[in-house]
């Protein structure tokens, strides 16, 4: 199930991507931010942050390898590429719209509510093929810190209200 929840935020992240991609392009794409206005807009910036802070958290851990004690991996260390890409995109898309309130027309909430979503399924995914592996490794305090952040990240979005 974690693998489903993985591929399907993946894709839709794509998607997403391109959507916001193309839609900045559309309203004028210039790179004027404009300042930090709500508290609700300054609680997503930070949470963009500190979940990517949270990677670098001890995310996964079990026996080595070899044989030979215990090995704990960061969620940059641990996680596949193509998941690290995918956060990354999504959270650059955040930031960008989250700097520009102007950004995206009509469009706006619903990038901004699309890659958060997608942000937390990467997260909630991983942890969830983590904790069904066989081979004795197990989820550490990072995991779990990576998947309160987005979940708070899905909020403070969620409370946004349309940009006119």
């Amino acid at each position: 199930m974690g693998y489903l929840i993985v591929f399907v935020a993946w894709g839709c992240g794509l998607l997403v991507a391109l959507g916001a991609i193309a839609r900045w392009r559309a309203g004028g794409g210039g790179l004027r931010l404009v300042a930090v206005r709500s508290g609700v807009q300054a609680g997503g910036l930070v949470a963009v942050a500190l979940l990517l802070l949270s990677l670098a958290l001890p995310w996964i851990s079990g026996p080595a390898a070899d044989g030979d004690g215990e090995l704990t991996l960061s969620g940059w260390e641990g996680l596949d590429p193509l998941t690290l890409g995918g956060i990354i995109v999504l959270e650059v898309v955040l930031v960008a719209y989250l700097l520009r309130p102007s950004a995206g027309g009509d469009d706006r909430n619903l990038l901004l509510r699309a890659s958060a979503l997608c942000l937390l399924g990467l997260v909630a995914g991983n942890a969830l093929i983590q904790l069904t592996q066989p081979d004795g490794s197990r989820l550490e305090w990072g995991a779990l810190a990576s998947l309160a952040t987005a979940g708070v990240l899905v909020a403070a979005v969620a409370t946004m209200t349309p940009s006119r």
